[in-house]
Parts: structure tokens; sequence; C-alpha cells
């Protein structure tokens, strides 16, 4: 009886010694996921979902403290001739090569999206209208200074982003409308 009683002891040690390596394995999983559900595979910037899941965050703090947040929205310049011009490997490497600067000329509490194609969108937390102005023109001034390796075609060995920058305060009609305007300006 008492070897039974030890031997059932130890099986149920055993079981839950199992169930505690399966659940971290699953919470590993499920970070992994979360990883790959809200960066870009290519950039490994926060992706368009990301973004959304940041702004259900920050819009209502933004609405309530009334602190701005500017918007910048990137587009890489001329970048179907680069793709048609010199390969979609090319077009890659300068997606990832503009990925890289953003993150670069940003600060640590800012966050850098990738939000289509050739599409970028910079959220500068606590930031003006004037701030967000100057952030961008020293982004485009950097992305300006990355060169991309010659080739025979038309299309230019600098790369250039064209940009507008809104803001978000509690004024802003919309998360929608601050972005619309950025992206039209």
């Amino acid at each position: 009886c008492f070897l039974v009683g030890m031997l059932a002891a130890n099986l149920l040690q055993g079981l839950r010694l199992r169930s505690i390596e399966q659940e971290l394995e699953l919470r590993r999983l499920n970070r992994v996921l979360h990883r790959y559900a809200t960066t870009d595979p290519l950039t490994r910037l926060r992706n368009r979902r990301q973004l959304d899941s940041d702004v259900a965050i920050i819009w209502p703090s933004i609405r309530r403290r009334g602190v701005p947040c500017a918007v910048v929205v990137f587009d890489l310049d001329h970048f179907k001739r680069l793709n048609d011009e010199r390969g979609h490997a090319a077009g890659d490497a300068a997606l990832r090569s503009v990925a890289t600067e953003l993150q670069r000329q940003v600060r640590g509490r800012d966050s850098v999206y990738r939000i289509g194609g050739e599409e970028f969108l910079v959220l500068l937390r606590d930031t003006s209208l004037e701030g967000g102005l100057q952030v961008a023109e020293r982004i485009r001034l950097a992305i300006a200074d990355l060169s991309l390796p010659s080739s025979g075609g038309s299309t230019p060995s600098h790369l250039t982003i064209s940009g507008g920058v809104a803001v978000a305060d509690e004024l802003a009609p919309s998360w929608d409308a601050v972005v619309a305007s950025a992206d039209a300006s």
C-alpha cells in the first residue's frame, strides 16, 4: 500500500511537471504568433495590425490628456521604377534600409510602422506639429543620404521619400482624419 501511494504521488508530480512544461511552451508559442501577426516580415517594423492595436490604447489617452502626438506618413519615391529597373530584391533592400533609418531617427518611445507597400507611418508621442515637422525633415535628409548600388537604369542612386505631418490631439475629429491629413500633406 505504501509503494502504491509513492507511485501515485510520483505519477501526479510527473503529470504536474508535464502540465507546467506544456503551459510554458504554449505561452512561448503565443508570443511567437503574436510577433508574426504584428510585425512586417520584410522590414521587422510594426505592421498595420499593431498600429490599430496601439491606436486603440493611445487615442483615448490623447483625447483625455490633450497631449499632442505627431503622425508622419512617408512614401518611398519612385519605388515602382526601382522594382522594375533593379528588381524586387533591390526594392526589398531599399525598404529594409529605409526601415532601419527610420528606427534610427526616432526616440525609443516613438513607433515606426510599415502600413503599405512602400508606405511608412511614424508615431511621435508627446510631439507638436512643429516638432513633427523637424523630425520629418531630419528623416528625409537621412534617407536622402542612403544610396543604392549603381545600375544602368534611370533610377536615381539615392533614395528619397515624401511625407506629410499631422497632429493627433484633443481637437482632432478622429484617428483616420489625422492619418488622412498627414497622408495628403
